[in-house]
C-alpha cells in the first residue's frame, strides 16, 4: 500500500508539472490558429494580414521586444528587423501586407504574400541569437500570453 502523503505529494508535482506547461500550450494553440488563418482562403486578406502580423508581434514580445503604442507597423518592424537581418525580408513582406490590408484601397484581387514560412524563418532568427535563459523563457513562459 502506498503511503497517502506520497500519493498528495505526485499529485501537487503533478499539478505544478501542469501549470507550468499552461503557458506554452496556450501560445502554441494561439499560434497554431493564426498559421491556420493564415492559409485560411475562407477570410478575408485583411484578416490573413492580420493574423500574420499578431504572430509576428506576439514573437518580438516572447523574445523580449517592447513595441510602443505609438510606433507604426513600420517602425516596429525597422525595429525588429535590426536585431534579426536574416529575416528581414520576411518582416518585410508581413509589415507589407498589414500596412496594405490596414490603409490601401480595398482591393479583391489583392492576396497578402507573408507566409508560414515567413514566420518560421523570423521564429528561428529570434531563437538563434537568444540567449539560454531567453530561449527558455520564449518557450515556456512567454510574455505574450500576459499581455493581451
Amino acid at each position: 500500500m502506498i503511503p497517502i502523503w506520497v500519493l498528495v505529494l505526485g499529485g501537487v508535482l503533478l499539478l505544478l508539472l501542469l501549470l507550468a506547461a499552461l503557458p506554452r500550450f496556450l501560445r502554441g494553440r494561439r499560434r497554431r490558429a493564426r498559421l491556420a488563418d493564415m492559409a485560411n482562403a475562407s477570410l478575408s486578406p485583411q484578416d490573413r494580414a492580420n493574423a500574420a502580423w499578431d504572430e509576428l508581434e506576439d514573437l518580438s514580445v516572447d523574445h523580449g521586444g517592447s513595441p510602443k503604442e505609438s510606433d507604426t507597423p513600420r517602425v516596429r518592424a525597422r525595429r525588429m528587423a535590426a536585431g534579426i537581418p536574416a529575416a528581414s525580408e520576411a518582416v518585410d513582406r508581413i509589415v507589407s501586407d498589414v500596412e496594405h490590408a490596414s490603409y490601401a484601397a480595398p482591393d479583391a484581387s489583392w492576396k497578402p504574400s507573408a507566409s508560414a514560412a515567413d514566420l518560421g524563418k523570423v521564429h528561428d532568427e529570434l531563437m538563434h541569437r537568444a540567449s539560454g535563459g531567453q530561449k527558455f523563457r520564449a518557450t515556456w513562459w512567454p510574455a505574450s500570453i500576459f499581455r493581451r
